[in-house]
This record gives structure tokens, sequence and C-alpha cells, in this order.
């Protein structure tokens, strides 16, 4: 409709090809793009720089098991990244489309044999998020403008490499190259090391809140202490994310084994009190949780909305309530409970849990006038999918209690953060103020 109010006869094959390429751009799913640019011979040329936008790229063996003796790689997936180097060494008009590049080697060992890896990040200038699973020993990422960075070091621990020290990579060494990078803003370890000796020498006290990162994630980290942990902390500028999980024995026979005391992480976490607006700490799996210490209050937060945190971090087991220490404008909660292995697949103190869950809804008004989702969360392994503890009937007793004061409660059983708020989207964090400018209609816009 024009601004006459007649009929307009515009079609969207008529835009030119630079809104073509931004609203194909917003069209989710690789094959759907592929599609699109099947339509005819102008729509295959506005969607070539969209299919490349986003590139993942799995290195995997011949075999379907993952036999960690074997060195051959699925030669297709060797081709495509090989036929991926050479397609922009000849269209430089590609190189400056690439946004997003994953790149996952399913084996240190074969990683190590897998060359070209850096020779394809370096013909991407204009990358925005960078996935490497592992990375490089080497890699140098001063001449891009990165805003996203995820690095895991999960494969390093099955290597048959990493008894050997001339091999060993440290983690926290990989974190301090790209610490300072000036655009980078979302960092993700993955397989966190915060325990080797002398680690604090890659953040020295004179780079004390340079560090321009907002958002970071440290997942799958060491039980053993917090270690570097606090040098890194007090690297950051202004730190408004923070996901930290530990990976924590499952043996509950004795007492509690972790070396990261609740109470440390509290303390810790007062470095950014005032601009920290997401807050997610996790223990791994079904493992024991500590009750040698409590978190402490998080009631000077002010600007906290996300917050997941085991229960027993903010309570004691015999304590009626803890929402005198949460922050007022807390939005969304997330609280991780033991999904109970002992004691028959019951936890018994899971009706004084039920009891706190139903205080806090009677006061939420007054204490929580914000809160709007409420999840009671148990981390299972992969391997359980599918498997839940305790009675159903008791979650939707919940789910009816906060319905009425207008509060979603959610139960939710699942490994790591998945189907959880704080679950990363890699295509959301990848898209910056500029693109959220495109973000158009296609329905609206197919109707042209």
């Amino acid at each position: 409709m024009s601004s006459n109010g007649r009929t307009s006869n515009l079609k969207i094959d008529s835009l030119p090809n630079e809104i073509l390429e931004k609203i194909f751009l917003h069209v989710p799913g690789q094959q759907n793009r592929l599609k699109i640019s099947l339509v005819c011979r102008r729509f295959w040329t506005a969607a070539q720089p969209v299919l490349y936008h986003d590139i993942e790229l799995c290195i995997k063996p011949r075999s379907k098991s993952c036999d960690p003796t074997s060195t051959l790689f699925d030669q297709g997936n060797v081709r495509i990244f090989n036929d991926l180097i050479k397609l922009l060494e000849t269209n430089s008009g590609l190189q400056n489309k690439v946004k997003l590049l994953s790149i996952v080697v399913l084996h240190h060992s074969w990683y190590e044999d897998f060359e070209n890896q850096s020779a394809l990040i370096e013909k991407v200038p204009c990358l925005r998020s960078l996935e490497l699973s592992p990375p490089p020993h080497k890699l140098d990422l001063s001449r891009h403008t990165i805003e996203s960075l995820r690095l895991s070091f999960e494969r390093f621990r099955c290597s048959s490499n990493e008894t050997d020290p001339a091999k060993m990579v440290s983690t926290i060494e990989h974190i301090s190259r790209y610490f300072w990078l000036n655009s980078l803003r979302n960092l993700e370890i993955n397989s966190v090391d915060l325990m080797k000796p002398n680690q604090n020498r890659f953040f020295p006290r004179d780079k004390i809140r340079t560090s321009p990162i907002t958002h970071l994630r440290l997942l799958d980290c060491d039980d053993k202490g917090l270690g570097v942990l606090p040098d890194i902390f007090r690297s950051v500028e202004s730190l408004q994310s923070f996901i930290f999980e530990i990976n924590i024995s499952w043996d509950s026979s004795h007492d509690y084994p972790c070396g990261i005391i609740p109470h440390d992480i509290g303390h810790l976490m007062n470095h950014h009190a005032d601009t920290l607006v997401e807050l997610a700490v996790a223990c791994s799996d079904d493992a024991s949780f500590s009750t040698s210490s409590l978190f402490g209050s998080l009631a000077h937060f002010t600007r906290l909305k996300r917050l997941g945190i085991p229960e027993t971090f903010l309570v004691r087991r015999e304590d009626e309530m803890f929402h005198q220490l949460l922050p007022e404008n807390l939005e969304i909660m997330q609280l991780q409970h033991p999904m109970g292995r002992t004691s028959n697949n019951r936890d018994p103190y899971r009706i004084r849990r039920i009891d706190r869950l139903k205080r806090l809804a009677r006061d939420q008004q007054r204490v929580l006038p914000r809160l709007r989702r409420l999840i009671w969360w148990e981390q299972q392994p992969e391997c359980w999918t599918g498997t839940r503890y305790g009675p159903a009937s008791d979650m939707q007793e919940l789910m009816d209690v906060y319905h009425d004061i207008g509060v979603t409660f959610e139960f939710l059983s699942c490994p790591f953060f998945d189907l959880t708020p704080f679950a990363m989207n890699d295509k959301e964090a990848s898209l910056s103020a500029e693109d959220a400018e495109y973000r158009l209609d296609l329905a609206e816009l197919y109707s042209l």
C-alpha cells in the first residue's frame, strides 16, 4: 500500500540486489537459503553472499565411530574445506561476506595433521563470530574485528599427546592471547584448567580493568579451585554477563570434594556487582553440591535481571526462605537442584525446597515485583536424557501457584544449559545492531 492509499505494484524481484541480500540473510536455515537461490538467476546472484555468511565445518573420520587410533579424515569434508579456500582465493567479494565461521575437528591428533585452518581464517577478514574446537596452537586474530569467540579444549583431554609437555596447550594462555582484542565482546571457553601454576602472569596487574569483554562463559571448568579466575575477573573493565560451569566429581560417597567454595565465588562476583545483568553458576550433572558455605547476598546487584544458581549456594537445608538475598530487579531465576540419585532416587529435602518456593510466590510482589519466569533445573548427564526424578505432581502444583501470580514456572531436566535461558544462541549473538535494522517481516515482503 502506497502513502496515497493506492495499491503498489512493487514486487520482490524488482528490489535491488542489496535489499534482496538483506532479506535473504534473515531466512532461517542454510537449506532454505539454498532453495531461494535456485528460484531464478537473479536470486542466485543475490543469495551468493548470504550462503557464505555462516560457514560451519566439521572434519570427522571416515568411520562412524571416532577411533582415537585413526588418522584418516573423511575426504569429502577435507575436499569441501580445500575447495572453500580456493573459492575465496578467486572471489575476493565473498571474503568480506563471511561473518560466522565454525571449525570442529573431532580429535586433537587429527587436528595437528590437518593444516590450512589458519589459512581459511586469514581469508575472511570481516569475521564477527569464530568457533574453533579445538583451536590451533598458533593463531593471529589481531587483524580481525571479531566480536564473539568460542574456543573448546574438550578434545585435548582424550588426545594421545596430552602427556607430552611439548604438546600440551594452556587454556589460560589461549584466553590471554585474545582477551584484549579491541573488538571482542563475547568470549566462551570450554574445558578450562584454572589451576595450572604461574598462570597469573598472563593477566598482569598493569592490565586491570582494561579488557573490553562484556560477556564471559567458562564451561566445564576443573573443580580444584578458582586458580587464576580472580585475575581474569579483575582484567575486565565492565562485565555484563558471566556463565560459570563447574565440572565436579560424581563420587557422592564422601564429603563434598570440590575446591571451589560458594562463598569465594560470591566474593569474586562483587568485582562487577554494579554491571552484571546476567549471572549463572552451575555444577555438572549429578555431582554433590557444596554445603560448606553460602554464596552470599545478591541484593546489591541492582542491575541483575537473569540469575541461574544452585539452590544450595543460596540457602542451607533447614532455612525457610532465601528471597531476601535476591535483587529486586530480577526477571528470570533458574535454581539448580540435585537429581537425587541416592535414597532410592528421592531428594530427602524436596518438600522443604517446595515450601521455600511457595513462600517466595506469596511474597513475590513485595520482594521480586519484576519476576516473570522461574525454572527448577536438574542438570542430568546426556546419557540420562528423558529421565526425571521426583513426582510430577509437586511440579504441577508449583506451576499452578505461580500461574496465579502471573509468573511462568518450568521444570527442566537437561544436560549443560540446553533448553534453559542461559543456552548460547550463536546466530543471535553474532548479529550486530546494523543487522537488527534489517529485521523485516518476510511474509509481508513476499506479498509485495
